[in-house]
């Protein structure tokens, strides 16, 4: 996300491009279209309040990064790390952090209904099993009691 910049949103589509990877280093940030795999370029729907969010904050942006420094350049190692910390010191008993985000996002994909390939994509993974095997996890105090209906319903004789 910290690659991210104005001009890979389209907000008529309402599609993020995800086409920049940031690699940040104690010192600076860079930014290239090199990315991991390439299966990590993809097209990501916006949602409804991610568009609401990004159309406020683009108004008063003077960068060309989504999430940049006040100097309009990306964030360093260390400001990336003070942002994290004022995350935690809002949301005190709950521990947050990008790579769980990514986690929840995957899983909340799978629950939804997506299938296991739509959301490697969405994952920008190379393999499905990455996805199924690394972050799709299942939610047993949410999902216990929906569980056990489709239990019910495969065992049921029809008749």
């Amino acid at each position: 996300i910290l690659g991210l910049q104005w001009k890979d949103i389209d907000f008529k589509k309402k599609v993020i491009h995800v086409r920049h990877n940031a690699v940040v280093k104690e010192g600076e940030t860079t930014v290239s279209e090199n990315m991991k795999t390439d299966a990590a370029k993809r097209n990501l729907p916006l949602s409804e309040e991610l568009e609401a969010w990004l159309s406020e904050r683009k108004k008063t942006s003077h960068s060309q990064y989504v999430i940049a420094m006040e100097n309009h350049k990306p964030l360093t190692k260390s400001a990336y790390r003070s942002m994290w910390k004022l995350i935690e010191r809002e949301l005190p008993d709950m521990h947050i952090t990008a790579h769980l985000l990514r986690h929840t996002y995957i899983t909340r994909m799978f629950e939804a209904g997506l299938d296991i390939k739509e959301t490697q994509y969405l994952a920008g993974h190379s393999s499905p099993g990455v996805t199924l095997k690394v972050y799709t996890h299942y939610e047993r105090r949410s999902r216990e009691a929906a569980t056990a209906e489709k239990v019910r319903d495969a065992l049921r004789t029809s008749g």
